[in-house]
């Protein structure tokens, strides 16, 4: 199997899907501004990982990039956890838990692998 993914074609439907929720995910980062500084911070500089990462995945197929998509969004989904113990309003608390549901379903069909084709075997 290649070691990288050599045309846009190479995507599925899953990849396709997980990477545009990723893309939502790394714009919502970008407008976080009335956070604290470091998770202001924080978010603003996965958001702009994820954003690059997305770009170079789709242009030139890199598996370093998609890696790279993962792992921005799963710290990003990590810095919304703390909202859950400090006592926030239930607005923002809905917010974080739509925000992490959604880094789970990104990262997941993003990473999901294609099926193998079948491969018809002989009757013996």
């Amino acid at each position: 199997m290649n070691a990288s993914l050599s045309r846009r074609n190479d995507f599925s439907r899953r990849n396709k899907v997980g990477l545009v929720i990723a893309t939502v995910l790394a714009i919502i980062d970008l407008a976080l501004y009335g956070a604290d500084l470091e998770v202001f911070l924080t978010s603003t500089l996965m958001g702009v990982v994820t954003i690059v990462a997305v770009i170079l995945l789709w242009r030139r197929g890199s598996r370093a990039a998609l890696r790279g998509v993962a792992a921005s969004r799963i710290v990003s989904g990590a810095v919304a956890i703390p909202v859950f113990f400090d006592g926030s309003g239930p607005g923002l608390v809905v917010f974080a838990a739509l925000f992490v549901v959604g880094t789970v379903v990104a990262v997941g069909l993003s990473m999901a692998r294609q099926p193998e084709a079948a491969v018809a075997r002989p009757r013996v």
